[in-house]
């Protein structure tokens, strides 16, 4: 049986500045020792993605969320 390594469950996060939203309803599910690669263009929110991933946003850099991220059974963002 397969572990869930990094979890989004409706996530998304608003930035506190001017309100505008950077991720919007994402559910993603990443397995222990799978491969993932997030591909996109500048500005798509591959690094808001993974600042929220490791709970620098909104903990330490501020702003909103809905959701939730869990990471090895720890949840780093309600």
């Amino acid at each position: 049986m397969s572990k869930k390594a990094i979890t989004f469950s409706n996530f998304s996060y608003w930035a506190n500045e001017n309100d505008t939203q950077l991720l919007h309803d994402i559910n993603l599910e990443i397995e222990e020792g799978e491969f993932v690669i997030i591909l996109g263009p500048s500005g798509s929110g591959k690094s808001t993605l993974a600042l929220c991933c490791n709970g620098i946003y909104p903990s330490v850099l501020g702003g909103c969320i809905e959701g939730s991220v869990t990471v090895s059974d720890l949840q780093v963002v309600k």
